[in-house]
């Protein structure tokens, strides 16, 4: 149940009738339709958790600090702000139960001309009468298609060679930014008929491993497998459809994916492709992981278990209980019980800010092509500012892109699709920085070894590269 708290007249009056920024966080002012000054973040915010009767917990027993930066961080802090700031519950409209909008064009003010331009016939309420062309945008097409065989060469990497297998930059040759830049596949070789790594059935012990020799030496077809696998038998549990729980290779493997796949989806945007490389591995640090959260939160939505959050093999998970699964040798080791205490938080915030979201709304393999899409222009400071034009006109040929699709998908409820998915972008940005500070704090207290390009772009450590072996 919510709870109103007693209204402070000294901070409340001061917060509303600031014209400085949000009462709530002090970001830029949308309106105050509910009372108080507030922007939209918080607007929303407010309106959706009144509405789902939504009970919060605070692991600070209140006393988190909210502002633009950190309101993401305690939704019960925040909340319970718009509640002290003078936010009133009583002013939301839920119009959906009030009928929809009256006509702002009345059918018989009409022109005959202007009649005929117009679709009257009965449809549903929820998207406009006709969208631009943009389901058939040639980049988002060729995004999805890029998209598909990304996904399509997952569970290669988590299955070859089980849990002793090299590490991924071993594997392929990248061990940092500028490496993985400069790859450039062979001369001819199509970018979606290729496979790497060999399909999970060739990844057996005396399988044939192909090297072309048409291709360029940096060409990801030559990477030779031979002594890198082990006999099957050994690897059974790595392969296909028995669900298991993640190891440190797997760890590695997926950061590796994040930023090798990510940094190829950039490319496909000229204005990224551009930039030089240290505003790209600054724009990496975040957009590597919330691009792999889009991958992850969509595995995830597929499996009803609220307490496994599934990595980009659909077959691989992180359990929000840091033993289960765990070989009973490795529960007893020195860091176990400090990893367990760490875990759970962070699993238990991917599955309910990303995963939870996804699976209540259904998510498709086209929406999350827009929202991995939109993310690489959520760091909008990496990009020069004679530039930012051009970055809303491709922000909103993405959403074009959306509209039309959600039209034809989901004429019924495309516009509350919409409006979720772009929703879901700061519940993405909120759960990048938990993954991130994860992340430092294995590095750190070194309860994890890092591989070479995980080190390089996300821990921004040179000197890993070097000492790694």
């Amino acid at each position: 149940m919510l709870t109103t708290l007693p209204s402070n007249s000294g901070q409340s009056s001061s917060s509303s009738t600031s014209s400085e920024g949000c009462a709530v966080c002090g970001d830029k002012v949308n309106g105050n339709r509910y009372g108080v000054p507030a922007c939209l973040g918080c607007i929303v915010f407010f309106r959706r958790a009144i509405i789902k009767q939504s009970t919060f917990n605070c692991q600070r027993n209140g006393r988190c600090e909210i502002d633009h930066k950190s309101r993401c961080t305690c939704r019960f802090c925040r909340l319970q702000k718009c509640l002290l700031v003078g936010m009133n519950p009583n002013s939301i409209q839920r119009r959906d139960m009030m009928g929809p909008r009256k006509k702002r064009v009345k059918e018989e003010e009409m022109s005959p001309e202007g009649a005929s331009s117009f679709d009257l016939s009965p449809r549903p309420p929820s998207l406009p009468l006709s969208v631009s062309n943009g389901q058939n945008d040639q980049l988002i097409s060729l995004l999805s298609k890029l998209q598909e065989h990304q996904r399509g060469h997952h569970r290669s990497w988590f299955t070859a060679g089980g849990p002793h297998a090299p590490d991924p930059s071993f594997i392929d040759g990248i061990r940092d930014l500028d490496s993985l830049l400069s790859r450039r596949w062979g001369v001819g070789v199509d970018p979606y008929s290729f496979h790497f790594p060999p399909p999970p059935h060739s990844l057996h012990a005396g399988s044939p491993t192909s090297s072309s020799s048409t291709s360029s030496s940096n060409s990801l077809e030559d990477i030779n497998w031979t002594g890198l696998l082990r006999p099957k038998e050994e690897v059974d549990d790595y392969y296909l459809d028995k669900l298991r729980r993640a190891r440190k290779q797997d760890i590695n493997v997926m950061f590796h994916l994040a930023i090798t796949d990510s940094s190829e989806w950039g490319g496909k945007f000229p204005i990224f492709d551009e930039l030089p490389i240290i505003y790209k591995r600054e724009l990496l640090k975040e957009y590597a992981i919330g691009f792999m959260l889009v991958d992850q939160g969509y595995n995830t939505s597929k499996q009803n278990d609220d307490t496994l959050w599934i990595l980009q093999h659909d077959k691989v998970y992180m359990c929000t209980d840091y033993m289960h699964g765990l070989p009973k040798q490795d529960q007893i080791l020195p860091q176990a019980e400090t990893k367990a205490k760490l875990h759970p938080d962070f699993v238990l915030e991917c599955i309910s800010t990303v995963g939870s979201p996804m699976r209540d709304m259904q998510i498709e393999l086209y929406e999350c092509v827009i929202l991995k899409s939109l993310l690489l222009f959520e760091c909008f400071n990496v990009y020069p500012k004679e530039r930012r034009g051009e970055i809303a006109n491709i922000r909103e040929r993405i959403i074009t892109s959306l509209a039309a699709y959600e039209a034809v998908e989901h004429p019924h409820d495309g516009i509350e699709r919409i409006g979720t998915l772009l929703l879901m972008i700061s519940n993405i940005r909120n759960c990048i920085l938990v993954t991130c500070r994860q992340l430092h704090c294995h590095d750190v207290f070194s309860l994890m070894k890092f591989e070479p390009l995980v080190a390089d772009v996300l821990l921004n450590r040179d000197d890993v590269i070097g000492n790694y072996v």
